[in-house]
């Protein structure tokens, strides 16, 4: 599914989505990746929800997001609520949803400026 054409001025948008993989820019990722608008972690080790930990958080707080967009693959599900809880310590907001959702999500706050991660999770 293409998402939207990519502007010059964006470094990382998020260009299409599909069973196969996400293309940010000009490139594909197969595996699991956090994004910003000016940053891009490829290979993220996580390939469910119920592998997150703190340690695998923490690339997701270096960058300082106002709000994280959690892609949960397929299906929408919850981090276990103490993870959640370090999000909230922090002053970020976190919204969780299907991996094809984040990205039309992300997108979307990221053409309203807004200081947003993507977390998505592709197993």
């Amino acid at each position: 599914m293409e998402l939207t054409r990519h502007k010059p001025e964006d470094p990382y948008f998020i260009r299409s989505f599909d069973n196969d993989g996400i293309t940010v820019t000009e490139t594909r990722y197969q595996s699991s990746l956090v994004l910003s608008g000016e940053t891009l972690v490829d290979e993220w080790p996580v390939k469910s929800v119920k592998e997150l930990n703190e340690h695998l958080l923490r690339p997701i707080f270096d960058l300082r997001p106002e709000v994280v967009i959690l892609g949960t693959g397929a299906c929408q599900e919850f981090p276990d609520p103490k993870l959640m809880m370090k999000f909230y310590e922090r002053g970020i907001g976190l919204e969780a949803m299907t991996t094809r959702a984040a990205c039309r999500t992300f997108n979307v706050l990221r053409s309203e400026n807004r200081n947003v991660v993507a977390a998505l999770i592709q197993g």
